[in-house]
């Protein structure tokens, strides 16, 4: 009786270690989900207003704590600051963006709110964008294409197309479409600028390389070459400051970051906000957080 026993414990123990290393397995091995872009703000209530008002965002606690914003399946949240950050284009986060289902009512509609745009309605083949700010400066994005009114995309700048897909794809497990670097310069033809395309959740990032040609794609429709700085500034303080990333344990990816040679920013720690996180810098000095917790909501995963 005693043996059986005895087997049953073992059984039991082994079981568990096989669940518990698994589980390990699964943490470090999971890509990761897109958890919130940050911004830095001069009135909390006033960009809570704005992004729930006209976009749509729920107004929430994060954590209990502090006003945010909720996205369907990510959050905004907030750094109030003295001053109003920096906006201009010289570091790689270039906007944030939803959807429009209807460009040209969605543009009427936000004029006759008094949304300060930085380019007017415009029509790519069959499709209609417009670029409007938030009230840090922040820029934004309607864009036809998807058909819905949801947050559904980042844009960034590279210096190097290729080689900043693959970060994302080899540290956060994203997948990853690089289109062939075009041999020709037309600041008219959106085709001749370098391009990827990134997915991590219901979230795309848009990549694309920074105009070495005078460029209507620039932020301000009418750069030129000499107006772009040398090399982008690091996003953080700017209006958008960083972007951030989700898993269940981050223990294992700290780890797995640092021994490929991601430069560490700030170790893991217990954030004000209320989650644990730590700090890198990908690619042309875009601040991205990496938050442990569950992928959200957490029903559409499980």
């Amino acid at each position: 009786m005693r043996s059986k026993y005895v087997l049953l414990v073992f059984l039991a123990a082994a079981l568990f270690a096989r669940v518990l290393c698994a589980a390990e397995e699964t943490d470090s091995e999971e890509p990761a989900h897109f958890h919130h872009v940050r911004l830095n703000v001069t009135d909390p209530s006033e960009t809570i207003d704005f992004y729930s008002k006209n976009l749509g965002a729920v107004r929430v606690q994060y954590q209990g704590r502090a006003p945010a914003l909720f996205t369907e399946r990510s959050f905004i949240l907030l750094n109030e600051v003295d001053a109003a950050p920096p906006y201009l284009p010289h570091s790689a986060i270039s906007h944030i963006g939803w959807g429009s289902v209807d460009g040209p009512s969605d543009f009427e509609w936000l004029k006759s709110r008094g949304v300060e745009f930085e380019t007017p309605i415009g029509k790519l083949g069959n499709n209609y964008g417009m670029y409007f700010y938030g009230p840090d400066k922040e820029l934004i994005e309607l864009w036809t294409g998807e058909r819905n009114h949801r947050f559904n995309h980042v844009h960034l700048w590279a210096t190097d197309v290729a080689a900043t897909a693959e970060w994302y794809k080899q540290h956060l497990g994203v997948t990853a479409r690089v289109l062939p670097k075009p041999q020709t310069r037309d600041y008219e033809d959106i085709r001749s600028i370098w391009m990827a395309f990134l997915q991590c959740d219901n979230v795309s990032f848009a990549v694309f390389g920074r105009p070495d040609f005078d460029s209507r794609w620039w932020p301000g429709g009418s750069y030129t070459k000499e107006d772009a700085p040398d090399e982008f500034e690091t996003t953080r303080g700017r209006a958008i400051d960083h972007l951030a990333f989700s898993y269940r344990r981050i223990e294992p990816v700290f780890e797995r970051m640092k021994a490929a040679g991601v430069e560490i920013v700030e170790p893991i720690a217990e954030r004000e906000l209320g989650h644990k996180s730590f700090f890198v810098m990908a690619p042309d000095k875009v601040l991205i957080e990496i938050v442990e917790a569950k992928p959200l909501p957490e029903a559409s995963w499980e």
